[in-house]
């Protein structure tokens, strides 16, 4: 999903719900990490894991800057993903569950959906 933002940046930060979702996360992260279009920024919201994120993150898996934010207990997705859109301070933003494994052009494509209103 992506979706318009009114606050400038870079063109797109992107939103990745984690809870209890062990190496399914860093198969997701390194999705990202390979895009051909790559995000300003990765937000991590650690939605109340058993084992915090931080202790489960492979190292040096992201060079994208990214943010990791807790919260002590499971909002749920949408809760997850409404803690982090106060972040967001990209053109767009989007977002995933932490066992999606995006294409290697899933943002170039949604990025150019959000920007011209066409998938042609």
């Amino acid at each position: 999903m992506l979706s318009p933002m009114s606050t400038p940046g870079s063109e797109v930060d992107l939103i990745v719900v984690d809870w209890d979702g062990g190496e399914a996360l860093n198969d997701c992260l390194h999705s990202i990490e390979v895009q051909t279009v790559r995000p300003s920024r990765v937000l991590i919201v650690d939605n109340g894991s058993r084992v915090p994120v931080y202790q489960r993150l492979s190292k040096n898996l992201l060079t994208i800057p990214y943010t990791l934010l807790r919260n002590e207990t499971n909002l749920g997705y949408t809760g997850g993903i409404h803690r982090a859109m106060a972040e967001v301070r990209a053109q767009f933003v989007a977002w995933v569950n932490n066992n999606v494994g995006l294409s290697v052009r899933g943002i170039e494509a949604r990025a150019r959906v959000a920007r011209t209103g066409s998938n042609a």
